[in-house]
C-alpha cells in the first residue's frame, strides 16, 4: 500500500469535522465515505431517511455539484449529519436554564 493510500485509508477512519472544510461538498463526501467505512451498511439511503429527504440519490447529486443545498434542505442535511444547528443550541440552553429554576 503505497503511503497516499494509506493516507486516504487512516483519514476515513477519522470523523470529519465540518469546521476543517472551506468545500461543503468536500466534507459530505468524506462524511459519507466515514460512515461507510465504519459501517458498510450505510448507504445514501440510510442518509436520507436519517434527513428525512425526498430522494435517495439527492446526497450523491450534491456531493458530485449536480444540485446544491437550498435553504429547506440545509436543516435537513444537518440533521443526517448529526450536526446542532445554532436553533438547536438554543433551545438546548433554554432547557438547562428552566431546569435550574
Amino acid at each position: 500500500m503505497g503511503s497516499e493510500q494509506l493516507a486516504e485509508t487512516e483519514k476515513q477512519n477519522v470523523v470529519p469535522k465540518v469546521e476543517n472544510y472551506l468545500n461543503y461538498r468536500e466534507y459530505l463526501r468524506d462524511f459519507y465515505h466515514y460512515k461507510k467505512t465504519v459501517n458498510s451498511s450505510y448507504s445514501y439511503r440510510v442518509f436520507t431517511q436519517k434527513g428525512n429527504l425526498r430522494s435517495s440519490g439527492h446526497l450523491k447529486m450534491v456531493i458530485e455539484g449536480e444540485r446544491n443545498l437550498t435553504h429547506d434542505s440545509i436543516e435537513k442535511f444537518a440533521n443526517a449529519l448529526d450536526l446542532k444547528t445554532k436553533k438547536d443550541k438554543k433551545t438546548k440552553r433554554q432547557k438547562a436554564i428552566s431546569a435550574t429554576r
